[in-house]
Order: C-alpha cells, then sequence, then structure tokens
C-alpha cells in the first residue's frame, strides 16, 4: 500500500479544495494508517477545521506562539481548530479513523446570516483562541461529534444534499459556540516575531534545505535572523525537539515517504533526503523502525 501525506507549500500551508457545489465545504473520514507514519505534519490552512475521533487514539498538537498544546483525543472526542494556527496530528494506536470538516471563513458570509455571523459565528473565529475541544464522557458534547459523522457520510448525490449539510453546519456551530462560552479558555493573540512564527519559518527553511548535507543549528538559526539559542528555546518550547532533531526526523519521514510511494533506490533516496553515505542512512534508518529500508520497503508492499 503507497502511504499518503499531506501536500503542502514550503510555510507549511494546506491549500483545502473545496467542494465544487453550491456548499463549499470538505469532509473526509482518514484511516491514519494510509498516511506516512501514521500521522500529519505541522501545517495549517484557512478555513477552520473540525474533527471527531471515529476509532483508536490520535493526538493533536496545537501550536499558536508560545502556547503548544498536546491534546490526545479517544472515540467519540473532537476539536475545533482555528483558521490558520499550526497544527499537526499523530495517530497514537493502529486504526485510527477521524472524521473531519472544514469550512472556509467566508462560509457564513451570505447575507441572510448576517446576524448569526455577528452574535454567533465571528465571536469565535476573531477570539483569537487556537482550539476547542469536546468529549465523549459528555452527552451534550457528544452531539457535536454525531453531527460531524453524519455530515461525512452525507452523498453529494442526494437531492437534498445542500439543505442538508446547512442543517448539520447550524447544529455543530451552535453547539460548540455553547462550548466555547463554558470552557472560557484563554484568549491568544496573534502578532508577529512571536516563538511560533519563527519555528514556523525555520520549519519552512528546514523542509526547502533538508536535502542538503551539512545543514547545522547556526545555520538555521541565520536563515531566520535569531541567535542560536533563542533558535533551540523556540523549537523546544513549540515543538519539544531542537532544530537538528527536527530536521533528522523530517529527513526520515520524507524517506520512509519516498520508500514507499517511488521506485528510488535506497542509495538515491539517502542522497535525496541529505545522507552522505547510504550505509549511515541504513544505520538511522534501522534504529527508528527496526528493520533496512529494502526489508521495509517489502513489508508495506
Amino acid at each position: 500500500m503507497k502511504l499518503k501525506s499531506l501536500h503542502l507549500t514550503s510555510d507549511l500551508y494546506e491549500n483545502v479544495k473545496y467542494d465544487e457545489h453550491a456548499i463549499p465545504l470538505v469532509t473526509c473520514i482518514d484511516n491514519f494508517d494510509e498516511y506516512v507514519s501514521r500521522q500529519w505534519s505541522p501545517h495549517w490552512h484557512e478555513g477552520f477545521e473540525m474533527t471527531t475521533v471515529l476509532h483508536g487514539i490520535c493526538q493533536y498538537t496545537i501550536i499558536n506562539n508560545s502556547h503548544k498544546e498536546n491534546i490526545k483525543l479517544t472515540p467519540g472526542d473532537g476539536i475545533f481548530v482555528n483558521s490558520g494556527v499550526l497544527h499537526s496530528v499523530k495517530a497514537l494506536k493502529p486504526q485510527t479513523k477521524t472524521a473531519c470538516l472544514v469550512l472556509p471563513p467566508t462560509f457564513f458570509n451570505f447575507k441572510s446570516f448576517e446576524i448569526l455571523r455577528k452574535n454567533s459565528i465571528s465571536p469565535i473565529l476573531n477570539s483569537g483562541v487556537s482550539e476547542i475541544t469536546w468529549r465523549a464522557s459528555n452527552k451534550q458534547e457528544s452531539v457535536i461529534t454525531q453531527g460531524i459523522t453524519e455530515l461525512c457520510q452525507l452523498s453529494d448525490a442526494d437531492p437534498d444534499y445542500e439543505l442538508q449539510s446547512v442543517e448539520l453546519i447550524c447544529r455543530i456551530w451552535r453547539l460548540m459556540a455553547v462550548q466555547f462560552r463554558k470552557s472560557n479558555q484563554k484568549q491568544l493573540s496573534f502578532t508577529p516575531n512571536t516563538q511560533a512564527n519563527r519555528v514556523r519559518a525555520a520549519i519552512q527553511y528546514i523542509h526547502e534545505n533538508y536535502h542538503r548535507p551539512g545543514v547545522t543549528a547556526n545555520e538555521i538559526a541565520n536563515a531566520i535572523n535569531i541567535s542560536r539559542a533563542e533558535c533551540f528555546r523556540s523549537f523546544k518550547a513549540i515543538v519539544n525537539q531542537t532544530p537538528i532533531e527536527y530536521l533528522n526526523e523530517y529527513r526520515m519521514t520524507m524517506a520512509e515517504m519516498m520508500l514507499t510511494t517511488t521506485s528510488r533506490t535506497v542509495k538515491e533516496i539517502s542522497t535525496m533526503c541529505g545522507y552522505n553515505t547510504s550505509s549511515y542512512f541504513s544505520s538511522e534508518f534501522k534504529k527508528k523502525y527496526g528493520t533496512t529500508p529494502k526489508q521495509y520497503r517489502k513489508l508495506k508492499h
């Protein structure tokens, strides 16, 4: 089975393609076993996201300014991720499945939604809050999960697809607005030059240069105009890794993806991922995955 990964631009932006009909939305049920390392790498999108866990366990990592939070979700739990918030997702168990809904910020911009947008939509989208969670153990909150699951199971071939979609989205949002008011979560600003923006810039540099051997922490820090010490502090605060640890992990992630989705040789992959020799690459790969690159490829095909 060829594993999938998110398609991101160099600044970690995911260009979400909304359905081409009257209702601009994306719904999907994702099996994380189909993704490289069972995870979605750090990314952001203009649309706001609502996800619920159907099976297994996953962990959302929310990164906003100096605030980083790991949120574990079990079946029936869910999360709202605001527009523009950097986040990653990792399955903590095999066969983890989620139902996901992504809507553009302009979804409620219709004239008929003007009062609704003013009273119930904008207060959340413009609050600066990064995320809102709900839990299966709370009967009222679990209705949000039911709504997202039902929405993901709709077919656009149904004659009332648009009407049902709007009905479910409004129900989901009403319940989430109640949760937002109850939670009284700390509001966060999206000001520039914060740790999160520094790390985002550094990650972009790593993604553009991981193929070059000898990339150093000093080089990464210089590329984003901060000191080496500040670069280390920011990475530790936001992703709990050093810049080089992140670089090495990203190289391994890309190597794993190439092994399972291309016919390139191990030597070619090691060179493309910034390793000086294929023997060193194979040694590091075995440390992480418990098997050689060649054996790993055979297991995945």
